[in-house]
């Protein structure tokens, strides 16, 4: 749990594996922690959680070219196995998750399996105003961060496939306490608004702009930043070269991101030229913050 498997195929079995690690958050990114070699001295070239709980890895044996044959490992935890935990899982992979009944999907929402989550989220999300209804319900009210983020990207599909007012009833998620939850619901917005002709929703830049403004967690002010490079309003080029002060090269990735929004928000204006948002954006020119100028320099490289 909360661990990512890598595959460390080096050519020769005595060094490599499947390498273990956790990420713990670091300004706008992440960092690496708790590195193991946890599945050693084995030329695994795939591996993967099968329906059963239980890890299968393939082997190419040796070398870079294999000798012609390979194998396949499984590897189970026995107190899982005897949990009846694995049963379980065995049970809803066997049958077809998106035929159950809404309440016993919405129920899934919360399942400790990813997939068993993501295959009841898909599912709601083709049960029209009834599904819709039960993933707006879990978003605001669900009982994990794992269900509320379910109930978001669930209607984060629906909102690029019906439009972004979809998020309207959910919109107020940008204040909530979980920063998960804001993070998330602050990139479906943008998504939504791209997906629906990247054009210029006011909504979802009036709900934006203020959380660019207060946001104090670095991981939700990055997805704020790219959501409104997506929704594309040059107007709020002034807001996007504030923040670029006050972020002032601290953090290459909240850089990045706002460079990349410039970029993007000067392609977007009434005469669709681009050429009004590129303008403001030389303006910077003359700014007083050196971080500024080097963001300004960012996108109009983007731009060529």
């Amino acid at each position: 749990k909360g661990h990512f498997f890598l595959c460390d195929f080096r050519g020769q079995e005595g060094n490599s594996g499947i390498r273990t690690f956790a990420l713990q958050p670091k300004g706008a990114s992440f960092e690496v922690v708790d590195s193991k070699e946890s599945f050693w001295s084995v030329l695994a070239t795939d591996c993967g959680f099968g329906p059963d709980g239980a890890l299968y890895l393939t082997d190419w044996v040796e070398g870079w070219n294999g000798p012609g044959k390979g194998r396949i490992y499984q590897f189970a935890s026995p107190e899982f196995q005897q949990s009846g935990q694995s049963a379980v899982l065995k049970s809803l992979f066997a049958k077809d998750i998106s035929t159950l009944p809404i309440p016993e999907l919405v129920s899934l929402l919360g399942h400790a399996h990813f997939k068993v989550r993501l295959e009841a989220q898909w599912a709601l999300a083709e049960h029209g105003a009834e599904g819709r209804e039960k993933l707006t319900a879990a978003a605001v009210e669900g009982a994990s961060t794992a269900v509320r983020l379910h109930g978001i990207w669930g209607l984060g599909q629906l909102a690029r496939r019906e439009g972004y007012r979809v998020l309207e009833p959910v919109v107020k998620l940008l204040e909530a306490d979980d920063p998960h939850v804001r993070a998330q619901l602050a990139k479906v917005i943008g998504e939504a608004s791209f997906e629906n002709g990247r054009g210029v929703w006011m909504g979802a830049v009036a709900h934006l702009l203020p959380r660019l403004a207060k946001e104090t967690d670095p991981q939700v002010q990055l997805e704020v930043i790219n959501a409104l490079g997506r929704v594309g309003d040059p107007r709020i080029i002034p807001q996007l070269a504030a923040q670029l002060e006050q972020v002032n090269d601290g953090d290459a990735y909240l850089r990045n991101s706002l460079a990349v929004a410039l970029s993007r928000v000067a392609l977007v204006d009434e005469t669709n030229s681009g050429s009004a948002g590129i303008g403001q954006i030389k303006g910077l020119a003359g700014h007083r913050s050196v971080a500024v100028r080097r963001g300004a320099v960012l996108a109009l490289r983007r731009l060529k």
